[in-house]
This record gives C-alpha cells, sequence and structure tokens, in this order.
C-alpha cells in the first residue's frame, strides 16, 4: 500500500458526517434559503436539535455554490430552533465547554473535528447536561438547590434496531443492485423493499466502509436539486 492511499478527502468526509447528523431531522429550502425541521427534528432534545442546526448551517456549504451567510447567535438560534435564551444559553455554554460548539465574534458552530461526538449526543449515544443558569441556587456541601427544570436538557437514547446492515448491503452487491449508481435513499428503498428498516443515518457508515474496502466507488450525481453521492461497483 502506497502512502497516498492513506489520503482522506476531508471535505466529503465532513460532508458525509453533516448528512449522517441531519438528514432525518431537517430540510433545504433553496430559495428562499431556509432550514425547516422536519417532525422527528421538532422531538428531538434541546441540545440534539441545536446540534443538528448548526450543523445544517454548516452543510450549506456542500448544498449549493454560494451558500448563504446565516447568524447563529443565541438571539437568532432561539427564534431558529424554537429555545427560548434562558434555556438556550446554558447548553450553548455547555456544548462549548466540551468542544462540540465554537464561538466566534458571537456566532456558533459545530466543530468539525467534534463532528463524531456531535452525533453520539444527536442519536442519543452520549448525554448532555446544561449547567443552570446564575439564578437557580446551586446545591454545595450540602446546602439545599432549587433546579430550574427549563435549563436541563436530557437526550432520550433512541432504541437500536438491531437490523444487519452490513449484511444487508453485501446482499445488495450479491444481487447487483450497485450495477448501476444509487443514491443513499435508493439504498434505505431497497431494503425498505426487503423489509430491512434502515435509516439513512445508519447507512452511511457502512456505504462508506464499502467504497474504502473498494467494493463500491462514488460520484456526485443531482436529487432533488441538489449534489449527493451516488454509488456502484466500481467500473474496470
Amino acid at each position: 500500500m502506497a502512502l497516498k492511499d492513506l489520503i482522506v478527502d476531508s471535505g466529503a468526509v465532513i460532508e458525509a458526517a453533516i448528512e449522517e447528523i441531519i438528514s432525518d431531522y431537517v430540510k433545504y429550502e433553496v430559495d428562499p434559503h431556509a432550514i425547516v425541521f422536519t417532525p422527528e427534528g421538532n422531538s428531538l432534545g434541546n441540545s440534539a436539535k441545536i446540534i443538528v442546526y448548526v450543523a445544517a448551517v454548516l452543510g450549506w456549504a456542500y448544498v449549493v455554490d454560494d451558500p448563504p451567510s446565516i447568524s447563529t447567535k443565541p438571539v437568532d438560534l432561539e427564534d431558529a430552533v424554537g429555545i427560548k435564551g434562558g434555556s438556550l444559553r446554558p447548553i450553548l455554554k455547555q456544548l462549548k465547554d466540551d468542544h462540540i460548539l465554537a464561538r466566534t465574534d458571537g456566532h456558533y458552530s459545530v466543530r468539525t473535528s467534534n463532528l463524531a461526538a456531535a452525533g453520539q449526543i444527536v442519536r442519543g449515544d452520549r448525554r448532555v447536561q446544561a449547567s443552570p443558569p446564575k439564578s437557580v441556587r446551586a446545591k454545595r456541601d450540602n446546602r439545599s438547590i432549587a433546579v430550574d427544570d427549563a435549563a436541563k436538557d436530557e437526550v432520550k437514547p433512541k432504541k437500536k434496531t438491531g437490523v444487519p446492515i452490513k449484511a444487508s448491503l453485501e446482499g445488495l452487491l450479491y444481487e447487483g443492485f450497485f450495477g448501476e449508481l444509487r443514491t443513499l435513499t435508493r439504498v434505505a428503498d431497497r431494503l425498505q423493499e426487503l423489509a430491512v428498516n434502515a435509516k439513512m443515518t445508519s447507512l452511511s457508515g457502512p456505504v462508506a466502509d464499502l467504497v474504502r474496502g473498494k467494493k463500491l466507488e462514488r460520484k456526485k450525481v443531482k436529487e432533488n436539486g441538489r449534489q449527493v453521492w451516488a454509488y456502484r461497483t466500481p467500473r474496470a
């Protein structure tokens, strides 16, 4: 193996990580530029919802050629995610302290180096407890406390489906499904036809493994007005 075979397309890795975080929870409206939460997105806990939104803002760079400038200061995030400032700001601080988010000139953004950890919070594999605001009397050394429940944010872990995704994808390879370019949306649809309930967020990782293992290759195609990755068996 040559060293150049170890080179990773950082842009592609970031795009795939963002897609895995947000794909079930938001939709992009290109004209006018807007990020809209799906019903699943609206049901997320506060920390996960904030992460999904700022990750989606970062994702504009992969959706349109001229990405919009979107303010992510707390006052703007209040409206965007529907969380009042008294609950929002302690969560932003905690996510920043945990190095999930970064703050620049008052704007918050997701750290690309920590997208994996951000995804764990959204999936419920990792839990965030926001610090209570200053007005809350904290319990220290046996002192009594009164905790503002609105300042707490608990992310309920999702039930794992146990679906054998890797084996199912190998089955699609065997049947020749990847003889032509297939997007993740089409892969998920085919698995549904086979009674395999696989979400988009659970497909991107195993499919990427098949690309790295030379069992699949990928190229960009247009789907629903945006550029996405599509996959097929390697051409000779």
